[in-house]
């Protein structure tokens, strides 16, 4: 498959190693390995190629990395400079302009600080009964929750988890803990000096298949408005939040395209791989090496083609 250009999505990082990131260690040794055996350019290389007609080169990988958390900028950016590497952050311009952390995290970060459920919490008939929150509750605890909130308005949503954290009997962080927090504007004018691309990934991170037509607008388009104002006029691409299916349609893609967005990107992979300029697929970066070998070298390309293989997934935040 080297000359299927595949981009590939990461995350978190982390100094040493911790669940869910991926460390400056392996982070170091996985870029050492990109940058001797691919092509690693750029989305608006990929970008251009696509608008042009043109193949990028051969064995082509694109690096991009969702939300705009704080960690890019101390852990991976570093490295990325040591490789000489170029890469794409998509940001949240809500989360980096401190009016908000990200909802999923809010989930992470009551669950952590919580030892009980006090009362029952109800999702759409079903519900969660009270129970003690511990190392093997908690991961069940989130993926039914988000999975969920996934599922219901945006509105819908905030009310829920407002009153999750009553029913946890924990106070609400006004501003990202330890751990959560984004990058500063002036980290991204840095970055973005340094030939990092930064792309859009909405105001307050919904996913734009549960918002109204009025949110979609107003989600998009501050985005640009906020990237424009503290990092300058650039061509920029977006990245939808979650990413999945359900998170987008044809009515989202025309408001990122009026909006002045040149492209964007999934959260999943199929047979369609990047061959749609609005809906580019990418493969899902990991701290574990076999997932990381089938994401870059093509094995989850091929699968898709030949079998029709695909990661498409509900209750995936990304």
């Amino acid at each position: 498959m080297r000359n299927e250009p595949r981009i590939i999505m990461f995350h978190r990082f982390s100094k040493e190693p911790e669940s869910g990131h991926i460390s400056s260690k392996v982070l170091d040794q996985q870029l050492t390995y990109l940058e001797r055996h691919f092509n690693v350019i750029s989305l608006s290389e990929l970008r251009s190629c696509k608008q042009k007609g043109i193949s990028p080169p051969e064995n082509s990988l694109v690096l991009t990395v969702d939300d705009g958390y704080r960690d890019f900028y101390e852990v991976a950016y570093p490295l990325l400079k040591k490789h000489q590497l170029p890469a794409t952050l998509f940001v949240t311009t809500g989360f980096v302009n401190k009016e908000l952390w990200l909802w999923p995290d809010q989930i992470s970060w009551a669950l952590n600080n919580a030892e009980v459920l006090s009362s029952e919490l109800v999702m759409d008939g079903n519900s969660i009964p009270s129970q003690a929150i511990n190392e093997h509750t908690r991961p069940l605890l989130w993926s039914k929750i988000v999975g969920y909130l996934l599922s219901i308005s945006d509105e819908d949503k905030h009310i829920w988890i407002n009153c999750f954290y009553e029913a946890l009997n924990i106070e609400f962080p006004a501003t990202a803990p330890v751990g959560y927090e984004a990058c500063s504007w002036g980290q991204l004018r840095e970055m973005q000096s340094h030939g990092i691309e930064i792309g859009g990934h909405t105001h307050t991170h919904p996913s734009l298949g549960q918002v109204s037509d009025e949110q979609l607008e107003i989600e998009v388009s501050h985005c640009m408005q906020l990237m424009t104002e503290n990092l300058g006029i650039n061509d920029r691409d977006f990245c939808f939040p979650n990413g999945q299916p359900n998170d987008f349609n044809e009515g989202v893609i025309n408001v990122i395209r009026k909006n002045g967005f040149c492209s964007s990107v999934t959260a999943f992979y199929d047979s369609q791989a990047a061959t749609k300029l609005y809906e580019m697929r990418r493969h899902t970066a990991s701290e574990e090496w076999f997932q990381f070998y089938k994401s870059v070298n093509g094995v989850e390309t091929l699968m898709a083609k030949l079998r029709g293989a695909h990661n498409r997934m509900e209750g995936v935040v990304c």
